[in-house]
């Protein structure tokens, strides 16, 4: 239990994954864009797709589709990350 209290994680730690994609897509309505980058991913979205894609397939992923809207942008992420797009930084 101190780990969840440490981290400020809900007893029901799958509560505290959709609060915080809710929160992802909020930033992400206010911009307006398709990615936090813009048009084209940057890292702040490939980090946060990372973490996704490693529970992809598990039934956590799952009611994560079914508790929020992350799937557009999940799905736009992996097509992106597949076709090696993103911000070029010079």
């Amino acid at each position: 239990m101190l780990l969840f209290c440490r981290h400020n994680l809900k007893d029901n730690v799958r509560l505290s994954l959709y609060d915080e994609c809710n929160f992802w897509l909020k930033q992400l309505n206010k911009q307006g864009t398709p990615f936090l980058g813009g048009k084209e991913p940057n890292l702040a979205d490939l980090a946060v797709f990372g973490v996704l894609s490693s529970i992809e397939g598990c039934d956590a992923f799952k009611d994560l589709e079914q508790n929020t809207k992350i799937g557009p942008w999940y799905y736009g992420m992996k097509a992106a990350v597949k076709d090696r797009a993103g911000v070029v930084v010079q």
